[in-house]
């Protein structure tokens, strides 16, 4: 029953608790609670649990993306008799099957099409849709022709023939199976209508001798009065019939049970930024409809190198179609005939336009676009708003599981959007929740192992300059060991072979634009560093800065910050970064000169005030003509003070930071954005620094009036 409903990990739970009762050692409790965690299943790792129940856990296991644990289950089957194990043979590769492994399901069900007592149909309808799943469309075209001549009346699986053929662009032996399968469902129809007359002269005849019996009449019936030949369909397509009905019917329910959901989230969420329970409720919820979606085995195939191009279940898939299509009626009460019948029609509209079902959405290999009735885009947002809800419930980390478990879904693993928003997402989470555990991993996937767009680098040293914990976290060994491995690429490929590289050596040079579309991820590492501009280099030259900067690595940050600006003489905060990191050089004992490192910095410092004033001139329309004093921002006059202050000049950092009191906070108007403007204020920063030097210099009066006037909360 576990099984059934896609409960794997209880079900690894119930097999282990009833194994230990079954052997007498159902006291032993110490086991609980700890069955999930042994995913080696150690306890049971031997012979001492029947084949039946090794099967099952190894089932559960390979569900789970377990393969290696479930292999040690599985493999012992294999060595036993396959007729008298012809069932768990079947279930084996249906898991196979279900979980992605194609090849190895196909390995499975040739062991049953090898004996003669197990060669029967079912295995060769499964063994042609994998082969269709794995791109084999000649073995599929192969079984599912067999599947035909041994029941001829299988009106499903000429249906499934047909749009093979499609695929393989044999459209003249398509349109001969519509024409079959349109032939078989009217000579149906016929035959329900011929039953329902013959059924009813019966009931006619049997009232007339009933009648007759009363009045004493001769009841003798004519035996050849109604001849019913019935043409029953065989064992195992009645059998399929049934288990396909028997699947309608439980996707109908769950899109009913998705419908209700999404209309109760509807309704929770304007609530969820005000109210704890309405948070709770919907977490509650999100949490069934995210436990739906990860039993389609579909959204996480083995190779999650290919996207999501269809269900691997017929049933889901034709309902999803319908839904797409608007067919399918609000409570979905249509029949599998008429699901056939709608097939039927897309089917043949495609072949009228000529057109392979992998150029169409409305084909048989198209990608569906809903799941349960409802959009993907529309998931997607019940997923973001669920993480959102954990995160402020105060669950951090079961956010970033349920983002990471959405994020590996085939459905936004490739797309790029959904993909980077689901990435931010954990982001965000990881660094409001100080998991720096996490930060690390989520950042080097988010620049990725190549040299990437400057957009990415800067994420990076946002990341480091927001906590003093990330910060400590971010310059560890290893990511001091990633930066290095992403400049060595750079210089491999660039600084030393620019010219000679082959892959180098085209019309376009690394140093100039390419277009806006970025880099693909899976181009090679020459491609990749063709994409990129001067700006790109300069900020990963920066981040490397940033980093060597906090680990104290020597002069390597004022190399790697003279690069950066060198390539973009422009940017000011670059020239800021280098005039800080010469004024922390002049700090160390081995210096040669700590006065010519402190005038260095000082001049990149005025270097960066000077490309802010005219940045800040410009943008408010003003002439950029040369000025004589060029601190017109609390920023420049802060950042001048905050230098002066650094190395010991305490006179001119006061001077500076009493300039911070009396400029804006930048000459561009911000309109009505007056928070904006309230967070980049700088006044309470500059009026705790100088009460400090206040302190320091024996006037506590005046440092105490200082912090009473800017640095006090009303």
């Amino acid at each position: 029953l576990r099984l059934l409903r896609h409960e794997h990990a209880q079900a690894i739970v119930d097999i282990k608790r009833g194994a230990r009762f079954v052997q007498g050692r159902g006291r032993e409790h110490q086991w609980e609670g700890r069955e999930l965690l042994d995913e080696t299943d150690a306890e049971y790792g031997d012979s001492t649990l029947p084949i039946e129940l090794r099967v099952k856990l190894g089932q559960c296991r390979l569900m789970l993306g377990q393969r290696d644990a479930a292999q040690q289950h599985i493999d012992p089957l294999l060595s036993q008799d396959v007729v008298a194990y012809e069932d768990l043979f079947m279930d084996v590769a249906d898991t196979y099957a279900e979980a992605g492994h194609g090849a190895r399901a196909v390995e499975i069900y040739q062991m049953l099409a090898a004996c003669a007592e197990t060669n029967q149909p079912p295995v060769w309808e499964r063994l042609a849709k994998c082969y269709r799943d794995l791109g084999d469309l000649q073995s599929a075209r192969r079984y599912a022709t067999a599947v035909v001549e041994a029941d001829s009346e299988d009106a499903d699986m000429r249906l499934w023939l047909g749009e093979v053929y499609e695929e393989m662009g044999q459209t003249d032996l398509a349109y001969q199976m519509i024409s079959v399968v349109e032939d078989m469902q009217s000579a149906s129809h016929a035959r329900v209508a011929s039953d329902e007359l013959a059924q009813q002269m019966v009931r006619s005849r049997i009232d007339d001798g009933h009648a007759e019996a009363r009045g004493g009449g001769d009841v003798g019936g004519d035996a050849s009065l109604v001849q019913l030949a019935e043409r029953k369909p065989s064992e195992h397509a009645q059998r399929r019939r049934r288990d396909v009905e028997d699947e309608r019917q439980r996707s109908l329910t769950a899109m009913r049970v998705a419908e209700v959901a999404f209309k109760k989230l509807d309704i929770l969420r304007p609530q969820i930024e005000h109210s704890r329970g309405a948070v709770r409720e919907y977490c509650a919820v999100a949490r069934r409809l995210l436990a739906d979606w990860r039993r389609i085995r579909a959204f996480y195939m083995a190779n999650r190198g290919r996207p999501f191009q269809t269900y691997r279940n017929i049933v889901i898939t034709n309902l999803e179609r319908d839904a797409q299509s608007g067919e399918l009626g609000p409570l979905a009460e249509a029949s599998g005939q008429a699901a056939m019948r709608r097939q039927l029609d897309r089917m043949k509209r495609r072949l009228a336009r000529q057109q392979r079902p992998q150029d169409d959405d409305d084909g048989a290999g198209g990608r569906p676009t809903t799941f349960r009735g409802h959009p993907f885009e529309r998931w997607f947002d019940m997923f973001l708003a669920y993480a959102k809800c954990l995160a402020l419930d105060k669950r951090p980390y079961e956010a970033l599981e349920v983002l990471d478990v959405v994020c590996k879904s085939s459905v936004f693993f490739h797309s790029r959007v959904q993909h980077r928003t689901l990435s931010l997402m954990m982001l965000a989470v990881a660094l409001n929740a100080g998991a720096g555990d996490r930060l690390y991993e989520l950042l080097r996937g988010w620049c990725g192992p190549h040299p990437s767009r400057a957009a990415r680098y800067k994420l990076f040293a946002f990341v480091m300059a927001t906590s003093a914990s990330a910060a400590s976290m971010l310059t560890s060994a290893n990511v001091y060991k990633f930066i290095r491995r992403q400049l060595d690429h750079l210089d491999s490929l660039y600084y030393h072979t620019h010219g000679t590289h082959e892959p180098l050596a085209r019309d376009q040079p690394p140093m100039q634009p390419v277009g806006e579309g970025g880099i693909d991820d899976g181009l090679g590492l020459a491609e990749a560093v063709n994409g990129l501009v001067k700006s790109d280099l300069a900020a990963l030259h920066s981040l490397a800065a940033h980093v060597m900067l906090v680990s104290r690595t020597g002069v390597a940050p004022l190399a790697q910050y003279t690069m950066a600006l060198a390539l973009v003489p422009q940017d000011a905060s670059t020239a800021l970064h280098l005039g800080v990191a010469y004024l922390v050089h002049s700090t160390k004992r081995d210096v040669g000169s700590a006065q010519a490192m402190v005038l260095r910095g000082l001049t990149y410092i005025e270097r960066y005030a000077e490309l802010r004033c005219m940045h800040q001139l410009r943008a408010a329309g003003r002439p950029a003509s040369s000025r004589a004093d060029v601190v017109v921002t609390q920023e420049i006059a802060y950042n001048f003070a905050r230098a002066f202050h650094f190395v010991g000049l305490l006179d001119l950092a006061a001077t500076y930071y009493h300039r911070v009191f009396v400029l804006p906070v930048s000459l561009v108007d911000a309109g009505g954005d007056g928070a904006a403007r309230a967070r980049c204020d700088l006044r309470s920063d500059a009026a705790y620094n100088l009460a400090s030097i206040y302190t320091a210099s024996g006037s506590p009066l005046r440092a105490r009036a200082l912090l009473a006037a800017h640095c006090t909360i009303d």
